[in-house]
């Protein structure tokens, strides 16, 4: 498990994604362009850059896993009451972070699989379930399920095909 300390060594990563180009010429109308090249050559971001950067992030990452927390209320009166909230692993150009509510952010991981060995791995005290897929990886085609259906759909005219077939030889027969 892979947790950064900050994006620097992955900015190239998130000038892929269409959110950080949009970010990005907001926050630098004249020269964005400029800036843009230079993070997909893997030069580091300068410090107003990497803290928009991050900022960028952390506001407009997409949802990607939700995992439910269930902690122990620890009000006197009801001990046995508990609460269940969401943990979520967010992110943009395959750049992830875990925001866990009451616990805070965590992150930044270079993989989902990194972001969510780290839930399983971090929440003392707390019954995690999950997780909920909300999309695939970046980069990842979105349509995975629809595919499925389109083969299965090919097998079934296939089918009728050959039922059609078997049915006109078995007239010709009598």
């Amino acid at each position: 498990m892979s947790e950064m300390e900050s994006v620097i060594d992955c900015v190239h990563l998130l000038v892929r994604d269409p959110i950080v180009i949009r970010g990005i010429k907001k926050a630098y109308p004249t020269d964005w362009t400029r800036r843009i090249e230079r993070f997909r050559r893997g030069d580091s971001p300068i410090d107003d850059e990497l803290d928009m950067l991050e900022d960028l992030i952390h506001n407009e990452g997409r949802s990607y896993l939700v995992f439910h927390g269930q902690g122990a209320d620890y009000d006197e009166d009801d001990p046995s009451d508990v609460d269940l909230y969401s943990i979520d692993v967010k992110g943009l150009g395959g750049i992830y972070f875990v925001e866990g509510g009451e616990f805070g952010t965590s992150g930044f991981f270079q993989s989902l699989d990194d972001a969510e060995s780290y839930v399983s791995k971090h929440w003392d005290g707390v019954t995690v379930y999950g997780p909920r897929q909300i999309r695939p990886p970046f980069g990842e085609k979105k349509n995975a399920k629809s595919n499925i259906g389109k083969s299965v759909t090919k097998v079934k005219k296939k089918s009728r095909k050959t039922a059609t077939k078997n049915v006109k030889t078995k007239v010709k027969k009598k």
